[in-house]
């Protein structure tokens, strides 16, 4: 595929402008705050039936990010604790304990964000400059995979496309770049109006002079969830009407002159156009009767129905917390000591989208942790191909433990020391820890 240059020309370009990439932009552009109620102007209809801008009126844009929040919300609950593994090759888990620090977490988390902004995410394995085995995150709208079978389940290859800015002296540019990442290596491009240039290719790593290929091309999806949908396309709608309803609010509080209209009679009538425009404009019109004698003054009031928009707002709130599967603990009214029961309640929409992308995680996660086992292969460590790897999420969900330890014990349940300390939130070696606990009680 690296040699069909035309072929790949024409995929990039469709994949640039294709509906699913601009949804990723999307979830990208709502997830940092910047939403389509920034852009908008409070127009009428002009005389001949143009729109123009009534720039001299209040023009609210406020945002209540309650998307972001959903976000932040998801991957805090599933990857805000670290988590746990278990092996029973003693040197195995000494190199997972390496690879699964601190870095890896934080960069896992992002990971989590970037998947439910594009609905999938990337992960790259590969040599530093330095020779040290590392990985690194590609967005969602940056990659065109090429998948071997309708499952999406390995790739054949994957363009990525991305820009950089650079200066050429007088001004900075932003350059397009692309990247054919295949089973042998990166073929660089640079993107130009007339197709794709030749860079370079350069292998994945080279050993003694000779070049290296892994077995499978190495990148690793991150999905959000099996359909790859963004949580954008759930709430997007919702989004925007809260945003329209806290700014138009905020309009008419700052509208207090206009909060009365003036009818004035016997004294100029206006078109249609006109009327519209002058009493958009300036709270005030001027008509005329039918016989030329009735004239005078007329005041109407108009009142901002406060409780209207905080009901409006409030179900909107309610809306895109239901449709995003969330969760709000104010809503949950259980005294000074919480059962567990209702604690279990609030996160139940929680637990349903968590179980589906952490279902995702742990098979991205299993082959990430083969390209990690491959490296230790080739660096000479030792083969652990084979080595089962079980790993725990440990959710950061709010539990009343005593509760929890009672009921067992009530109910006659007796559980080995390894699945309690496997359930601890900041033991991430289980085996470690049971050594430790042996060495303090002998």
């Amino acid at each position: 595929m690296a040699s069909d240059r035309k072929f790949l020309e024409s995929e990039l370009m469709r994949f640039r402008g294709s509906k699913k990439r601009g949804e990723m932009l999307l979830g990208v552009r709502y997830h940092r705050g910047d939403h389509d109620i920034l852009y908008r102007r409070r127009t009428s209809m002009g005389k001949s039936g143009e729109v123009m801008e009534l720039k001299h009126l209040p023009n609210s844009r406020l945002v209540d990010n309650q998307y972001a929040r959903a976000v932040e919300q998801k991957a805090d609950y599933l990857l805000s604790k670290p988590i746990a593994f278990e092996c029973d090759a003693e040197e195995y888990r000494t190199h997972l304990r390496r690879f699964f620090n601190r870095g890896f977490l934080r960069l896992l988390k992002s990971v989590a964000k970037d998947a439910l902004n594009c609905g999938i995410a990337w992960l790259h394995p590969h040599y530093t400059e330095s020779g040290e085995f590392t990985v690194r995150k590609f967005s969602g709208h940056e990659i065109l995979p090429f998948w071997k079978d309708r499952a999406h389940t390995e790739l054949d290859c994957a363009l990525r496309l991305y820009e950089r800015e650079e200066f050429d002296g007088k001004e900075t540019l932003r350059v397009e770049y692309a990247e054919l990442y295949d089973r042998f290596g990166i073929t660089f491009f640079k993107v130009e109006r007339e197709g794709l240039e030749f860079l370079r290719f350069a292998p994945y790593m080279v050993r003694d002079g000779e070049s290296l290929a892994w077995e499978r091309v190495p990148l690793v999806p991150f999905r959000a969830n099996e359909e790859e949908i963004p949580l954008i396309r759930r709430v997007k709608s919702l989004q925007d009407a809260l945003n329209i309803a806290w700014s138009d609010w905020a309009n008419g509080m700052q509208s207090s002159p206009y909060n009365e209209i003036l009818v004035l009679k016997n004294y100029d009538g206006t078109d249609l156009s006109e009327f519209r425009k002058n009493l958009a404009a300036y709270g005030a019109v001027k008509v005329r009767t039918v016989d030329g004698t009735d004239g005078g003054l007329e005041r109407m009031e108009v009142k901002v129905d406060a409780e209207g928009y905080q009901t409006v707002i409030r179900e909107l709130k309610r809306a895109i917390l239901e449709n995003a599967m969330g969760y709000d603990a104010k809503d949950v009214r259980t005294g000074s000591n919480p059962n567990q029961m209702n604690l279990r309640s609030m996160y139940t929409d929680m637990d349903l989208d968590a179980n589906s992308m952490e279902c995702e995680f742990q098979e991205s996660l299993a082959i990430l942790l083969g390209f990690f086992a491959a490296h230790l292969a080739i660096s000479g460590v030792g083969d652990f191909t084979h080595e089962r790897v079980k790993l725990v999420f440990n959710r950061d969900m709010l539990v009343n433990e005593g509760e929890i330890l009672s009921g067992l014990v009530n109910a006659g349940v007796t559980l080995s020391n390894r699945t309690l300390v496997g359930q601890v939130p900041f033991v991430d070696d289980v085996a470690e820890e049971l050594m430790r606990i042996k060495e303090e009680t002998t």
